[in-house]
């Protein structure tokens, strides 16, 4: 399963009350999750916690990235910009006067897209301006900070988009009341200024960061078919075409109940949460989605090249292609991705990094950039000054030729197995994690009991499976090297 670079820094813990305390917490979250589901496919995952006063509460909608169609690359995205810019009730002073302007606005913002007229933007602005003096600038977001709300906050992946946040108990009507809304009645108000921050975004992310380039180039070089082919956020050309009229089919089409999973952990009374969930979700329309239909990527047959030039110190990024979640080979990842790269007695760390000195770091990632399809298995990695990047990748490429032969002793297994297990109880520690956690196994895996059998998958991985995964997809031929010079 993917896990950020940031995740992997979790606590790292080999002792044997870390298995015995992951069965407990296991057993208490099968025992204490009520799985609501209502009848237009909407699945609610409710857990109350001993956490008085306050519940997380987190939706994920299965729509990412690879929902896209070029040109149309970022719309996924620009919806978790526009799903805090109020509702038909919420961020407007006065509907029935701004709703015809922002008809206008759509109508002639599809013209300039297409045309670039001049006459086109000028009298989008003029139409944006006009609509302005009905609009509230982050009302939904004052409303909540101002009920006590934290950690307000979303994201997109290539996977799906989320959003989340953390509330007093006794505001749980209005969350989902307002949730609700941001999901099922957004009002794409300010849609081509906001198309500018996301523009800013990809400057700052993509454009200005030397990674950031680095990886856009390695997915496009690794991809030849597969919908993640593209980053999250799209090309500036990608984004400079998007329209509110792209925008508002893309969610008609994709934004469905049964495509929404919400989970509510902490303080929360399930009878009562049960009943604001049938008043705010209930009557959404249970419309179903179109069915997943994504191009599959060919098998690669030869290791494939790119350089990319940038203002910084050299480094290099290889992927792997490995199958997607919940497939054997990628618990198998899992087991080799700690074993290499997590920790600094981890194989890449000790022997490039401290014992040999010819990388200041290394990175490594499964399940790279998403978990729905075939993805990555990913590493990235530094070399000190007077070592090259292609030293580096031949020492990687050796400690690789090294797994496949032996594959692991029975201690990294060990370790691996006792870490992996912690790593899940760490995440599973505070309400809004645990929220955020049930909710993206949910829509990705198709059922959030995937944190109860990780563990017990993992436990039944020997060093023979180890080889065998090595063997199939660490070799140079699944290879794509991206070198930044």
């Amino acid at each position: 399963m993917s896990k950020s670079l940031a995740m992997l820094k979790v606590l790292i813990c080999v002792s044997i009350f870390c298995i015995s305390t992951t069965a407990t917490a296991q057993w208490d979250i099968a025992k204490n999750v009520t799985v609501y589901r209502l009848p237009n496919g909407m699945t609610w995952l409710l857990v109350r916690r001993p956490t008085p006063n306050i519940f997380a509460g987190a939706i994920a909608v299965k729509v990412g990235g690879i929902e896209e169609t070029p040109p149309h690359i970022g719309l996924a995205h620009m919806f978790e910009h526009m799903a805090f810019k109020g509702t038909h009730e919420i961020g407007t002073t006065d509907y029935n006067k701004e709703a015809p302007l922002l008809k206008k606005i759509q109508v002639v913002g599809d013209d300039w897209v297409k045309t670039a007229n001049p006459e086109s933007l000028k009298q989008l602005q003029d139409l944006q301006k006009q609509a302005s003096q009905y609009q509230r600038s982050n009302d939904l977001f004052t409303l909540l900070s101002r009920s006590g709300a934290r950690d307000i906050n979303a994201f997109t992946s290539k996977d799906l988009t989320q959003y989340h946040s953390v509330m007093p108990a006794n505001q749980l009507g209005l969350w989902l009341y307002l949730y609700a809304g941001m999901v099922n009645d957004p009002i794409l108000r300010e849609f081509y200024s906001e198309r500018n921050v996301v523009q800013e975004e990809r400057r700052m992310r993509v454009e200005n960061s030397p990674q950031g380039k680095a990886y856009e180039t390695l997915l496009l070089t690794a991809y030849s078919t597969s919908p993640y082919r593209y980053t999250t956020i799209g090309t500036a050309e990608q984004i400079g075409s998007l329209s509110v009229g792209d925008a508002t089919a893309f969610h008609q089409k994709f934004y469905h109940p049964d495509r929404m999973y919400g989970a509510l952990v902490g303080d929360v009374n399930i009878a009562q949460a049960k009943a604001y969930i049938n008043k705010y979700f209930a009557s959404m329309p249970g419309t179903r989605s179109p069915k997943d239909n994504f191009p599959k990527e060919p098998v690669q047959t030869e290791t494939r090249r790119a350089t990319v030039h940038v203002n910084s110190a050299p480094f290099l990024m290889m992927a792997f292609h490995k199958p997607r979640v919940g497939s054997d080979a990628d618990y198998v990842f899992d087991v080799i991705d700690y074993t290499l790269c997590q920790g600094a007695t981890s194989r890449l760390q000790k022997k490039l990094v401290t014992d040999e000195k010819i990388a200041q770091n290394i990175s490594c990632a499964s399940g790279i950039p998403g978990n729905r399809l075939d993805n990555l298995y990913y590493i990235e990695a530094y070399p000190i000054k007077g070592h090259s990047t292609k030293e580096l990748e031949e020492r990687i490429m050796a400690e690789l030729q090294a797994l496949r032969d032996t594959g692991i002793t029975d201690k990294e297994l060990k370790i691996a197995r006792n870490n992996l297990a912690s790593n899940f109880l760490w995440e599973m520690q505070s309400n809004d994690d645990l929220a955020e956690l049930l909710v993206d196994y949910q829509a990705i895996t198709g059922d959030w009991r995937y944190v109860l059998t990780h563990a017990s998958h993992i436990e039944a991985i020997g060093n023979s499976d180890v080889k065998k995964v090595a063997q199939t997809y660490l070799v140079p031929t699944n290879l794509t090297v991206v070198t930044a010079e």
